[in-house]
């Protein structure tokens, strides 16, 4: 049977902007594909901020947001679109440097064969296969470009997950599976989505029960950074 496009492309990876192989068991978390989608945009350098300013891990934010966005690419050419839709939403196209865009199918081979091997490698971590049973709950992730989602990560607070989202404009949301937080107030729900460090003080807050097997948190407020919100619930997997 012929492979699919971009299939056969041996995974790299791109410390200090040289390709070297990458080993297997490399990926244990989400966090290193997400280093490793830092280090791969600075050596293909969509806009020129390594090469041309000397900026290193500059790339950050649309590290965190791709890191989003592969989960919802089922084949190579999926993602190639993906990237380039990615792009252009990230950069102006005047930005991004004509050697770039000479070497974009290269850069969309490496790409999809970082996330291969990272689906490869974390399906044999026993945290990731629980995490994902629990994200199971919630259903996917909605891609909806007229409000685009730029994050969303699973929290855990008191012993109870709930769901983070972040929209691009519809602000953040918690959502509580009802069966587990049944046994609670309104009130003690926001206060466990407070609990989270998500919310800031002065957010406005609602509480939603539109949803038959989710209570949600509304916070109307700007938060963090997709980067410094990645940062921030995944540091204690890496303590």
């Amino acid at each position: 049977m012929k492979k699919k496009k971009y299939t056969r492309k041996t995974p790299r990876l791109f410390t200090n902007l040289k390709k070297t192989n990458l080993p297997l068991g490399h990926f244990k978390t989400q966090v290193d594909l997400f280093h490793a989608f830092v280090d791969w945009l600075d050596y293909y350098d969509p806009i020129g901020l390594v090469r041309i300013f000397g900026l290193r891990q500059e790339y950050e934010p649309e590290a965190a947001d791709l890191s989003l966005y592969v989960q919802n690419c089922e084949s190579a050419d999926k993602f190639a679109m993906t990237l380039h839709q990615c792009l252009i939403s990230w950069f102006s196209e005047e930005d991004l440097r004509e050697n770039f865009l000479q070497r974009f199918h290269l850069a969309a081979e490496d790409g999809w064969a970082l996330w291969r091997r990272f689906q490869f490698d974390i399906q044999k971590q026993p945290d990731w296969i629980a995490e994902q049973n629990k994200l199971a709950q919630f259903g996917k992730p909605i891609f909806d470009d007229e409000d685009r989602l730029i994050f969303h990560q699973l929290v855990c607070v008191d012993g109870i997950d709930c769901l983070f989202r972040k929209r691009m404009h519809s602000g953040e949301t918690l959502d509580f599976i009802k069966t587990e937080v049944a046994h609670l107030s309104d009130t003690q729900i926001i206060q466990k989505a407070q609990a989270t460090g998500l919310i800031f003080n002065k957010s406005n807050i609602e509480i939603q029960h539109r949803h038959p097997d989710f209570i949600t948190v509304v916070f109307l407020t700007q938060s963090a950074h997709p980067t410094k919100l990645f940062k921030i619930l995944t540091k204690d997997k890496h303590d």
